[in-house]
């Protein structure tokens, strides 16, 4: 929910247009835009206009997230990871600018400006590759803090939750063995295996066929079968 009290919740249009440009991620679209403007123009007047498609395309999809990111909607619609959509938008933008625009260099012999259109779509794929690279960086540094806050384990609110699910779940007919299993594995993985338990008593398994089942799957998921099973 936005903070209505903060300054900028009331600043206009104008305002917030003048403060993003002056980002860098703002400063890199409106070079996309406008480079994709002029694309346009020379394709235009060029003898070949169907060249400029991409052009147009690019500058729609740029001028979107201008808009987006101006606003500060990203934050509101969190159903889009909006970082990879604009990862893939750059991506697709800088590949499809060197491919046209090599092709109308070479074979625009005699069209000023479909060359002048194919030089500036080069100047593009460039600048939206500098774009896909500093978006893939930063997907690389929010993985990298992702992995390192959750290296310690899962939140407690987050393991309070598994341990309450573990209530409803039929225990394993050795108490030390799940004592083990407890320390051992994380809380994800001991209620799965405690979930696969509860499934072959249903099923009116033996109960050896359900420690089978814990063996296999705790194996798999941590190979310390040995370690457990002759110490338990």
């Amino acid at each position: 929910m936005a903070d209505t009290t903060a300054p900028s919740a009331g600043a206009s249009c104008l305002e917030r247009l003048k403060n993003y440009v002056k980002t860098p991620k703002g400063s890199i679209l409106s070079a996309e835009i406008l480079i994709s403007f002029i694309i346009i123009i020379c394709y235009g007047a060029s003898y070949t206009g169907g060249y400029s498609t991409v052009a147009i395309c690019e500058m729609i999809f740029a001028m979107v997230f201008f808009f987006i990111f101006m606003m500060g909607m990203d934050k509101q619609f969190l159903l889009v990871n909006w970082l990879w959509t604009d990862l893939f938008r750059a991506g697709i933008g800088a590949v499809l600018y060197l491919i046209i625009s090599l092709i109308t260099v070479i074979g625009g012999a005699g069209d000023g400006a479909r060359i002048a259109g194919g030089v500036f779509g080069l100047i593009a794929g460039l600048l939206f590759t500098y774009d896909t690279y500093t978006l893939f960086m930063e997907v690389k540094s929010t993985r990298q803090h992702t992995a390192a806050s959750t290296a310690g384990g899962r939140g407690p609110r987050q393991r309070a939750a598994l341990y309450a699910l573990w209530g409803s779940v039929p225990r394993l007919p050795c108490p030390r063995l799940e004592v083990r299993l407890k320390h051992l594995l994380a809380p994800q993985e001991m209620f799965f295996s405690l979930f696969v338990n509860h499934l072959c008593r249903a099923a009116r398994s033996p109960v050896s066929f359900g420690m089978l089942c814990n063996f296999l799957i705790i194996s798999y998921l941590k190979g310390r079968s040995k370690h457990f099973f002759f110490q338990a």
